[in-house]
């Protein structure tokens, strides 16, 4: 999951900065030999995974505070969602025909 998401990150990044910035190729791939066995590590899912794993850690309390976080970025990528909706809504859809 968090190496699917350092994709989207990248993905993001890219979208967003100038053309001749982006992501360090060492942060997404980060080749090595391990006894004779060539890995290749994501430097930015490990990131991603510590992220995740600090309210775990934390406690209650903290993994409470993160879900609040979270619901509240859901609840604004929802709310924006409709707000476009509704801009591109066409009201002749929601007339009822029978009574024009």
């Amino acid at each position: 999951l968090s190496r699917a998401w350092s994709g989207y990150f990248v993905v993001f990044v890219n979208a967003v900065t100038p053309a001749d910035w982006s992501v360090p190729k060492y942060l997404i791939s980060y080749p090595f030999t391990v006894v004779g066995i060539p890995l290749d590590l994501n430097i930015l899912t490990v990131i991603i995974l510590i992220i995740l794993a600090v309210p775990t850690l934390t406690g209650v309390r903290g993994s409470s505070a993160t879900t609040a976080v979270v619901t509240c970025a859901k609840l604004f990528a929802l709310l924006i969602a409709t707000v476009f909706a509704f801009a591109y809504a066409n009201e002749d859809n929601w007339k009822n025909e029978e009574n024009g």
